[in-house]
């Protein structure tokens, strides 16, 4: 692989990419590709950028790059196939291989330039996957590039909506790409945007149209009785489709991003932050790179936010707000973090010479000194009411406790710098550790009484304990068992109410059906009994003639 990307070397120091040309070859032979550099610029050939769902890391196929066998994913590799069997030799943007994901230098400056990527593509083409008989895709895809929107007329849609169309939809609106983190920013930045699903292509604005056309009939109040439009309106793609027609081009920040998407799927957890960086009007400051783990990015996202929050009139409100996001980018990023870090990485941010205790449970108190002045942490761990942890320090004098009245006699209190944290101040993290294991709480062992007990001290022997633990290990396992066993139950209750409500659909349309033949016979045979009355009153004129 090193090979291969050496013959197409990117300048990291410039503005450059590589496009991935696909080559004519027959179907049954190997699928080619050449791989090229460019400078992103004006002179640069016109490319697609393929927004798609990696899939799963075990599944993949070789396709020949510049000659080289390439490993791809799955996904990719049907996309390739498709646009080699509607003979589509383009120029491509492929992240898979345009980047080169051994090198970690190369990704931070490719995913840095990602917005540039996008903006400069000619069109962004979203890759569905293949076409899945089970859901009827292609059914899907044929009805929404067929239909025409409502416009101003008014339309009778459940004439044109029936319960096989609204499977059809929901099962492409439902699939995973929808629910990747990358595709936000992919989707936002596209000029233009073309859906495909095996060989099936709609373009964006006509998913955009139905999608709005579907939230006219719910704000109408019709959708109750149309199947499947709620359905489709939950589902993951409404969210990218109804934020892509408000987007205006203007970024929000960072932080509103992160929580609008925290939910969304990302393969690497940095990605949850990486991937909306292109989207953001203040991400600036926090450089890509893939060589920091979750945690040192939860902490530069809470230095980020700090430093461009807008007011800090109402300093226990902000405080309290900056806490919840703190804890929802720790959930995103899966970063063991207790709430008294978080709230020292926050006070650490904010400049503050104290840290409530009682937001926190954190005091940290100290003197302006000499930056130049050799300092020594370590930690004091003090168990009094209310609790509280020092600093010791050495400065070529003797060590003094931060609250003794050497370092009180200041007149300010030292402002914890942003070198303190960056140093990880080892003794206020091993302070906190102490202050966490003495505040562990857990439940005790079931360890059964001897019937012959009266009082005093009991002692257990380690089969007893053991046989607790296990009786613990059992109780637990039952309680999700019976877990399992309820979601199992709502599962099934919700597909007995979809299943009786699809029968009373198709016995509602059977009726229709039936009411239309009755109609149309009522018809008919008021038209023959007319034609006879007429046929005998001619033969009677003509009798009497």
């Amino acid at each position: 692989m090193e090979n291969l990307y050496a013959e197409a070397p990117l300048n990291l120091q410039e503005q450059e990419i590589r496009l991935v040309k696909l080559e004519h070859s027959h179907v049954s032979e190997p699928i080619k590709c050449s791989l090229q550099t460019y400078k992103l610029d004006d002179q640069i050939p016109a490319y697609v950028a393929l927004s798609y769902a990696w899939g799963i890391k075990e599944r993949h196929d070789d396709v020949q790059l510049n000659g080289l066998p390439f490993a791809v994913g799955r996904s990719l590799w049907s996309f390739l196939h498709q646009m080699r069997v509607q003979h589509q030799y383009i120029t491509l943007w492929i992240d898979a291989i345009s980047i080169n994901q051994a090198n970690v230098l190369e990704q931070n400056h490719q995913v840095q330039m990602m917005r540039r990527i996008y903006t400069h593509a000619h069109s962004v083409w979203v890759w569905l996957g293949e076409a899945d008989d089970l859901t009827h895709s292609d059914i899907g895809m044929q009805y929404i590039r067929a239909r025409k929107p409502f416009g101003d007329r008014e339309v009778n849609f459940k004439k044109l909506w029936n319960l096989r169309k609204a499977r059809a939809v929901l099962g492409l609106c439902e699939r995973g790409y929808w629910k990747r983190i990358w595709i936000v920013q992919e989707i936002m930045l596209a000029r233009k945007a073309t859906v495909i699903c095996g060989n099936q292509q709609v373009s964006w604005m006509k998913l955009q149209q139905l999608i709005t056309d579907l939230q006219i009939i719910l704000d109408k109040g019709r959708a109750m009785h149309t199947i499947g439009v709620s359905d489709v309106l939950e589902s993951p793609a409404t969210v990218i489709v109804q934020a892509k027609s408000q987007w205006d081009g203007n970024p929000p920040p960072l932080t509103s991003l992160l929580e609008q998407y925290q939910n969304q799927h990302s393969t690497d957890i940095r990605d949850k932050v990486y991937a909306l960086h292109g989207l953001a009007s203040n991400s600036g400051a926090i450089a890509i790179d893939y060589r920091i783990d979750p945690k040192a990015l939860l902490v530069e996202m809470i230095y980020h936010t700090c430093s461009v929050q807008a007011s800090k009139t109402d300093m226990k409100r902000s405080k309290k707000e900056l806490l919840r996001f703190a804890k929802m980018v720790r959930d995103a990023l899966k970063v063991m973090c207790t709430e008294e870090e978080l709230g020292f990485y926050i006070s650490v941010a904010r400049g503050d010479g104290v840290a409530s205790e009682k937001d926190y449970g954190l005091r940290v108190r100290g003197q302006q000194t000499d930056e130049k002045a050799p300092w020594h942490y370590s930690s004091i761990y003090q168990e009094s009411s209310p609790w509280s942890v020092g600093v010791a320090r050495s400065n070529g004098q003797p060590n003094a406790r931060s609250d003794d009245p050497l370092l009180e006699s200041g007149p300010t209190r030292r402002r914890i710098s942003n070198k303190l944290l960056r140093h990880e101040n080892k003794g206020l993290k091993d302070a906190l550790v102490v202050k966490k294991k003495h505040r562990k709480v857990t439940k005790p062992l079931d360890l059964q009484q001897r019937e012959e007990y009266y009082s005093g001290a009991n002692f257990w022997s380690p089969r007893k304990i053991r046989e607790a633990r296990a009786r613990k290990a059992v109780k637990a396992q039952e309680q999700h068992q019976e877990m399992l066993a309820k979601a199992n139950r709502k599962e099934l209750k919700a597909a007995a109410k979809l299943y009786k409500d699809q029968i009373a659909e198709e016995k509602h349309v059977a009726r229709e059906e039936a009411k239309v033949v009755r109609e149309e016979a009522k018809v008919k045979k008021a038209a023959e009994r007319a034609a006879k009355i007429e046929a005998q009153n001619t033969k009677k004129a003509a009798q009497t003639s």
